[in-house]
C-alpha cells in the first residue's frame, strides 16, 4: 500500500492535540489515544465520528501508515487497505467492467484491516447501500478489524450498518470538536 501526498506525513507523531486552542481537548486525546491501540492489536471495529475537521481522516491514515511501517521487514504484520468510501464503490464499480469485481470485492472483505473514510458521503443509492452493507456485514460477523471514519451521526446512516458499527464489541470514538482547518481563519469567517 501506498500513501501520497498529505496521507505520507499523517502519523500518530503528527497528530495535532490542539493544545494551543484553547479547546476541551478530551475527544481529540481519547482518538489518539484509540487509534494507538487499534494498530497495537487490531480487532473488531474502531469507528470514529464527528464533524468535519476533528482529525478522523488523520487518525485513520495515521493507522494505515503504521500497520505499513510495521510491515517492513515482517512477514507477518497485517496488511491494510484504506478507501475513501465513494472511491471504494467507484473502485467496485469499474470491476464489472474490468472483468474484476468478484476479486476486488472479496479483497476488500478479507484484507486484514480495512479503513473506510469519509462513511455516508456516498450516493444515496440502494446498490451504494447493499455493497457497504455486503463488506461490513462480512467483515463484522468475522470480527476483522475494521476502521470506519464518518461525519455522520450513527443514527443517520443506514440501520443495517449502523446496526453493526454500534455494536457493544466495537470501539466508538466521538470527535466532536470545531474544525481544524478553520482554525487559521478570523472568526466570522467560519464556513
Amino acid at each position: 500500500m501506498s500513501l501520497t501526498g498529505r496521507s505520507e506525513v499523517q502519523t500518530f507523531d503528527s497528530f495535532n492535540l490542539r493544545e494551543d486552542e484553547g479547546l476541551v481537548t478530551e475527544p481529540v486525546r481519547i482518538a489518539l489515544a484509540r487509534a494507538r491501540a487499534f494498530t497495537r492489536r487490531p480487532a473488531d471495529f474502531l469507528v470514529l465520528h464527528g464533524g468535519r475537521g476533528g482529525g478522523k481522516t488523520h487518525l485513520a491514515t495515521a493507522i494505515a501508515n503504521e500497520l505499513k511501517d510495521a510491515s517492513d521487514g515482517d512477514d507477518f504484520a497485517p496488511l491494510a487497505l484504506r478507501f475513501i468510501v465513494p472511491e471504494f464503490l467507484e473502485l467496485l464499480r469499474s470491476g464489472y467492467d474490468n472483468g474484476d469485481y468478484q476479486e476486488v470485492l472479496q479483497l476488500c472483505k478479507d484484507v486484514d484491516v480495512l479503513i473506510l473514510d469519509d462513511l455516508g458521503t456516498e450516493s444515496q443509492s440502494t446498490w451504494a447501500y447493499e455493497k457497504l452493507f455486503q463488506v461490513i456485514n462480512y467483515r463484522y460477523q468475522r470480527r476483522l478489524p475494521t476502521v470506519v471514519a464518518t461525519n455522520c451521526d450513527l443514527r443517520e446512516l443506514e440501520s443495517r450498518i449502523r446496526s453493526r458499527l454500534a455494536d457493544d464489541a466495537n470501539v466508538i470514538v466521538s470527535i466532536d470538536v470545531p474544525d481544524y482547518r478553520q482554525r487559521e481563519r478570523e472568526p466570522g469567517l467560519m464556513l
